[in-house]
């Protein structure tokens, strides 16, 4: 089996993180393998916890969209906007922004499968500020297919 050629991942992940890859917006559905492959190459693998599962989730939620006009609609169902987020005994982020969560073992599970610290929490809980998302994240999925998917090819 070949490997997907870098210059393929590279426009794929540019794409999809601003949500439409070959002139088709990106959904939920078909970012997820690519959502659990990036965790595989970053190494970062869910906690194995009794009452523990995880989803996919939004970010931003995705309710924040509707009818906001000044923000790009792609970015909702986006490769930023996503992540592998843990639902546990009914706490769970749901449409909650990042500011809103209070629980302590949640906010930490949201900064580790988002890479955001939750001190940028109500930075990121702002639609407004979606380019400075864009911008963290992006940076984060275009390391993981470059570098570290090259080291894990490697292997």
């Amino acid at each position: 089996m070949t490997p997907v050629d870098a210059e393929d991942w590279q426009k794929f992940i540019s794409g999809a993180c601003v949500g439409n890859y070959n002139g088709q917006d990106t959904t939920v559905k078909t970012l997820k393998p690519v959502l659990y492959y990036y965790y595989v190459i970053t190494s970062c693998s869910p906690i194995n916890q009794v009452n523990v599962s995880f989803d996919v989730d939004h970010i931003i939620p995705k309710e924040r969209f509707i009818g906001n006009i000044m923000i790009t609609q792609t970015y909702r169902d986006s490769l930023i906007n996503l992540a592998l987020l843990p639902t546990k005994d009914n706490i769970s982020k749901k449409a909650k922004a990042l500011n809103e969560i209070t629980d302590r073992w949640l906010k930490l599970q949201i900064s580790t499968y988002t890479g955001i610290k939750e001190e940028e929490f109500a930075q990121y809980s702002d639609i407004a500020n979606i380019s400075l998302l864009y911008n963290a994240r992006n940076k984060l999925f275009t390391t993981a297919f470059t570098s570290n998917r090259t080291t894990a090819l490697s292997k």
